[in-house]
């Protein structure tokens, strides 16, 4: 008997992310889950989609709206994949928040915090 693993992804709508949802995608069975996360909806829905399609996916795939910075969102969905799968097998926390140069440091600074402390400990 064979029991499926769960990846879950964070930041997975592109880049090393994306990279890293199709690299599990493509190795592990068809039983198992790679759950793609990002903010975006849209982002998300269309990346797990790409990533589905893809020739070289095996295993199956969906996509999950999850801010890293929200807290109960984050204990939402640990509930919810323990419910449904007994848990999570592989975690990749890919999430980062990205400065653009018009863009204030000071501003932004409790979301780099958040994405890249507080995120990884949830």
């Amino acid at each position: 008997m064979t029991t499926s693993r769960i990846a879950l992804v964070t930041g997975a709508n592109q880049g090393l992310g994306r990279a890293f949802a199709e690299g599990l995608a493509a190795r592990m069975d068809p039983q198992d889950l790679v759950l793609l996360t990002g903010r975006s909806q849209e982002r998300v829905a269309d990346a797990a989609r790409d990533v589905a399609q893809l020739s070289a996916t095996r295993a199956r795939v969906e996509g999950r709206v999850l801010d890293v910075t929200d807290s109960e969102a984050i204990a939402r969905l640990a509930e919810d994949l323990r419910v449904r799968h007994g848990g999570v097998d592989v975690v990749i926390s890919n999430a980062v928040a990205r400065l653009l140069p018009e863009e204030s440091q000071s501003e932004r600074a409790d979301e780099f915090i958040d994405v890249s402390n507080t995120a990884t400990h949830a």
